[in-house]
């Protein structure tokens, strides 16, 4: 269903909805998704920085459920590293390395994560070079 700002909500688990994007807003620093918050993350500001990007609340999503996530940031310059804070947990990269951003080019990231598991799957939404 979508809202009367065209925002998309789900059903989570119980049936329970809730708005889908999450703005964040640092330009660099650390970024926080919140798995119990929402799904989609966007930038208000380029990432010109170096940058941590970690992930919350891993340990309530049900076991066998899946979370999918959806990151999209503009991007200008700095490292960014990617989960060092979800310690435990293994990250796989679509393509077997992490994204290495463009600047002055939006990217847009895909991640999963099944309950129960230890993984952190994720995944680029354009060709690599």
């Amino acid at each position: 269903t979508f809202d009367s700002n065209g925002n998309i909500n789900r059903a989570l688990f119980s049936g329970t909805t809730y708005q889908a994007r999450q703005t964040i807003t640092a330009s660099s620093g650390t970024y926080t998704l919140d798995t119990q918050v929402g799904n989609e993350f966007v930038t208000n500001a380029a990432i010109n920085g170096a940058t941590t990007i970690n992930l919350a609340n891993l340990n309530t999503i049900p076991s066998g459920y899946v979370w999918r996530g959806v990151l999209s940031f503009s991007y200008t310059s700095g490292v960014v590293t990617w989960f060092p804070g979800n310690t435990g947990y293994t990250v796989k990269w679509d393509g077997g390395s992490a994204l290495t951003p463009t600047a002055n080019d939006v990217e847009t990231v895909v991640i999963s994560v099944v309950g129960g598991g230890n993984t952190i799957e994720i995944a680029p939404l354009k060709g690599r070079a």
